[in-house]
């Protein structure tokens, strides 16, 4: 029975049947009507001491998660030696003709594959992405799993700064603030200048 409270209970079920990298993967932007969705697949060591990981105890969900601390976790334990994580990211077009729930799988099988040493891969959501070992989803993972968290939160990070530095090329969308989600503001400046490469098509033909 799943422990609530304990967010490394799928990890150690794993790891006591003998798997030593478990996978975590996660996704961010699939809701936003600009920008890419970027997955992150991410596995860390079971030797590690827990008590001693920076931040441990504030690894959750990133949407449950302040921004500061988003970065500061990903600042402290992206170059830890005792953690592997790799990303791959889709972009609009791509989105455009694949749909968002399959460019989301893609990014997440491709982040995966980057991974060197593969045994077994647990899952935000329902969907399973098509790939070479054992695949467990885990509705709302995020909040379960410090793995899938973790890479929910590199992912967030990553994903926050491409969007900031589209920000400068097309600054009158207030991507650096929206993340290219459809707030009024992103609205009202799609109606006013029309889409950039950036932007879903499909996600935007409902107000044009």
């Amino acid at each position: 029975m799943h422990d609530s409270k304990d967010l490394l209970f799928y990890e150690k079920q794993l790891w006591s049947r003998g798997y030593k990298n478990v996978i975590g993967v996660d996704e961010a932007g699939r809701g936003p009507l600009a920008g890419p969705v970027l997955a992150c697949a991410l596995t860390f060591s079971p030797a590690i001491n827990f008590s001693k990981l920076p931040l441990f105890d504030e690894i959750n969900d990133s949407k449950q998660v302040e921004p500061n601390i988003r970065i500061a976790i990903f600042e402290k334990l992206s170059g830890h030696s005792e953690i592997q994580w790799a990303t791959s990211l889709i972009e609009a077009d791509v989105i455009d003709q694949m749909n968002i729930r399959n460019a989301s799988l893609l990014a997440m099988k491709n982040a995966i594959e980057s991974i060197q040493r593969k045994e077994v891969v647990i899952v935000d959501g329902r969907d399973k992405p098509s790939v070479e070992c054992e695949v467990i989803p885990i509705v709302k993972g995020d909040a379960k799993s410090k793995t899938i968290a973790l890479a929910s939160i590199f992912a967030k990070v990553l994903r926050d700064r491409i969007m900031v530095d589209y920000d400068k090329e097309y600054p009158q969308y207030g991507l650096k603030n929206n993340k290219g989600y459809g707030t009024r503001v992103h609205i009202d400046a799609i109606k006013k200048h029309g889409l950039t490469p950036l932007h879903r098509n499909t996600f935007c033909k409902n107000f044009l």
